[in-house]
């Protein structure tokens, strides 16, 4: 009840709510009317993510973490964090892109202290995959709060 209650506060402000649980997107649509985006980057209505221009969604992660370009949005929360660096940049890479024109706002939503970790570990594995690959990892220069 809690995590849905700060979703939708958060959400009143715009943006893309990120999930990866099927049961909590569905309540949360239900509950607040926004379109949800799974499956093939569709929403129940057949239209896709990239051409929506509602002001705040719920996406989840598994359909549109990769290869997709939202930079539409600026703002997003993220309910459930990757539990790798790659999966990280790549879902932060699709609001963070060529295009787009204001700075980028993502939270992450810690339902317990292992999510706290997971992002610990993400930022760990972003700064050993940074260190061998010589290239600048979004992870690292995000603003996390």
């Amino acid at each position: 009840d809690r995590a849905v209650q700060y979703c939708r506060t958060l959400g009143q402000d715009g943006g893309i709510i990120w999930t990866d649980h099927r049961a909590f997107a569905e309540r949360l649509s239900a509950e607040t009317g926004w379109a949800w985006f799974a499956g093939g980057g569709r929403d129940r209505d057949g239209r896709m993510i990239e051409t929506c221009r509602d002001r705040t969604i719920i996406a989840s992660r598994q359909a549109n973490g990769t290869g997709r370009n939202l930079q539409a949005w600026n703002r997003g929360l993220i309910t459930a964090m990757p539990g790798n660096g790659r999966d990280a940049e790549q879902l932060l890479g699709r609001q963070h892109r060529d295009g787009q024109t204001r700075p980028v706002d993502l939270s992450v939503l810690f339902a317990c202290r292992a999510h706290a970790n997971d992002l610990r570990k993400v930022m760990f594995l972003s700064e050993q995959e940074e260190k061998e690959m010589g290239r600048r990892n979004k992870v690292l220069t995000a603003s996390w709060r």
